[in-house]
């Protein structure tokens, strides 16, 4: 009997066999093809995000949307019941705003049939987090240029290879991280770090409850819908009976293929904590409260979760559920300012009037650093622009693997050590180079800690 196959191995197939043959070599390496040349983009994911994110794409002239893939051919509920998403939808989405008349955009069920395409310049992937690092990484090692949504990672082992790999092969890389391309989330960072609050004394991000609530204990299976692959669905994640609240938007819900809301909601807030901070190396971690479903129901995030990171710099920053559902409080010696998705709001009406006449030094971006101040509008368009700019100049953009990677980590290491559920209120020591708890409360839960950094196994 053959051993059974591990993460890696998995991994390791899927990527072999979309790059089997020789490397493409695609237009834009070396940014070469005039201005007018449009980047060809295929889409694997065409769920809730993958319409909107698709959308984007459609929407900017840089690009031409050339193909979809995903395993679900087409049903309703997705986030909301009504919502009716998969392949053959999304390829009516882009058939539809081209006009076209003949067969239109390509449409895959497989996404190994999508890397290494000649005619494919770019791949945007908004498939579940348990999927980003197989078909991420076959993609660049394919030679395209990839644009993934947060989080970026599954697991922190796995944002480290994909980061590894973007590095390898020089391609450029966008994470979904689209509140750095926020015009008003630019100003808000920017008049931190110009000290508009004074020295920062530390900071609170938001994320929200769940919006989904699913079978408790006693679930049953569910028959496996028609035009629905759920075998590819599953991927590397363990083989377990099919459920209509296991896939589609409530995958977030459950541990094996996400982190819940720490990892939803936490890879913008907590993005936008650390940048506003200069992204410092986080030190230690200490999980403070969090509620769970019942034992064996199908959810196994935390519901309702809040835990601490030390940074290098000394300061504290707090991530719990509220119902502000997505924010960032920072507080310094002169007040505190908060942003999100209702705006901003302050500590006193003088601080409020600073920051409306604020701009960032000299007309840059302190946040941005040399690159293009985002403009006021959808943030997601900007986020699109961006990436697809920088495929074109072959500069880096705004959320590269690395920063995408070293948020998804600040979530993780809430989830990690909240999962334990032994601890709370107990600080474990990062080594934020070596990826490795260094201290725990106990021998049992630094071994167990370090464990979980890599579920699936190396």
């Amino acid at each position: 009997m053959s051993a059974p196959a591990t993460r890696r191995s998995f991994l390791g197939a899927a990527a072999s066999a979309a790059i089997a043959g020789p490397l493409v070599c695609r237009r834009f390496a070396f940014g070469k093809p005039s201005a007018a040349d449009k980047i060809t983009v295929a889409v694997i994911g065409l769920g809730n995000q993958g319409f909107n994110d698709t959308q984007a794409f459609l929407n900017n002239d840089a690009c031409r949307v050339v193909g979809v893939c995903d395993v679900n051919t087409a049903s309703h509920g997705y986030r909301t019941p009504d919502q009716f998403r998969g392949r053959e939808p999304g390829k009516k989405l882009v058939d539809d705003f081209y006009d076209e008349t003949g067969s239109g955009c390509f449409a895959e069920a497989d996404w190994r049939q999508v890397v290494g395409r000649e005619d494919v310049d770019a791949i945007l992937i908004v498939t579940p987090d348990h999927h980003h690092e197989s078909q991420t990484i076959a993609a660049l090692e394919a030679g395209h240029d990839v644009y993934t949504e947060k989080p970026l990672s599954w697991s922190i082992a796995e944002g480290r290879r994909m980061v590894e790999a973007a590095q390898r092969t020089g391609r450029v890389t966008q994470t979904g991280s689209m509140h750095r391309s926020d015009a008003n989330a630019v100003k808000f960072v920017d008049f931190v770090r110009a000290g508009g609050v004074g020295a920062i004394k530390d900071v609170t991000t938001y994320i929200a409850f769940n919006n989904a609530e699913g079978p408790g204990p006693n679930w049953k299976p569910d028959p496996i819908p028609d035009g629905f692959d759920y075998a590819a669905w599953l991927g590397p994640a363990p083989k377990v009976p099919y459920h209509k609240d296991r896939c589609f938007y409530r995958f977030r819900f459950i541990q094996d293929y996400s982190g819940g809301q720490i990892t939803n909601f936490g890879a913008h807030s907590n993005d936008l904590a650390a940048w506003c901070l200069g992204e410092p190396d986080p030190v230690a971690v200490t999980p403070i409260s969090a509620t769970w479903p019942e034992p064996d129901s199908l959810f196994s995030t935390a519901e309702i979760s809040k835990y601490r990171l030390d940074f290098a710099d000394g300061t504290p920053v707090t991530c719990q559920t509220d119902d502000y559902q997505f924010g960032v409080r920072v507080t310094g010696e002169d007040g505190w300012i908060q942003h999100g998705y209702r705006g901003p709001i302050f500590s006193s009406p003088a601080l409020e009037k600073d920051y409306e006449a604020f701009k960032a030094p000299t007309g840059t971006s302190l946040a941005h650093a040399s690159l293009t101040r985002p403009k006021p509008g959808d943030r997601l368009d900007n986020h699109v622009a961006d990436f697809l700019r920088c495929v074109k100049t072959r500069e880096t953009t705004v959320a590269p693997f690395a920063k995408g990677h070293y948020t998804a980590k600040l979530c993780h290491l809430g989830s990690l050590t909240l999962g334990l559920k032994d601890g709370y209120g107990e600080r474990y020591g990062w080594n934020h180079d070596a990826e490795r708890f260094t201290s725990a409360p106990s021998a049992d839960l630094l071994k167990a800690a370090n464990g979980r950094l890599d579920p699936r196994g190396a």
